[in-house]
C-alpha cells in the first residue's frame, strides 16, 4: 500500500479481516489504513488519545480516541510492532 486508504469495514480484504487481531467493526463504518512509512511518530496522550503525525498529508496530525485503561496495552503493542513511539 502506497497511500492512505479508507474503505468501508465490509470492503476490507478478507485476508485482513480474518486475522485474529483484527477488531470487530460494523460493516458500515469507515476504516482508514496508514502505511507505516508515512507515520513520522506516534504518541499516546492522556487527553487526546493516540496521536499519529504523518509525513506528508495535509492533515498531518490525527488523534484517535483511546480509553485510559488501554494506554499501556496499546503502547506495548506499538513498541513491539516497531512504530516510532515518543513519550
Amino acid at each position: 500500500m502506497m497511500d492512505v486508504k479508507t474503505w468501508w469495514a465490509s470492503d476490507v480484504p478478507a485476508e485482513l479481516s480474518a486475522l485474529a487481531a483484527w477488531p470487530r467493526v460494523e460493516g458500515f463504518r469507515p476504516v482508514t489504513f496508514f502505511p507505516r512509512r508515512m507515520i513520522a511518530r506516534v504518541r499516546i496522550s492522556r487527553w487526546r488519545g493516540l496521536v499519529m503525525t504523518l509525513e506528508r498529508e495535509v492533515a498531518r496530525e490525527i488523534a484517535l480516541p483511546l480509553p485510559a485503561w488501554h494506554h499501556r496495552k496499546v503502547q506495548r503493542h506499538l513498541t513491539r510492532a516497531g512504530y516510532p513511539l515518543v513519550s
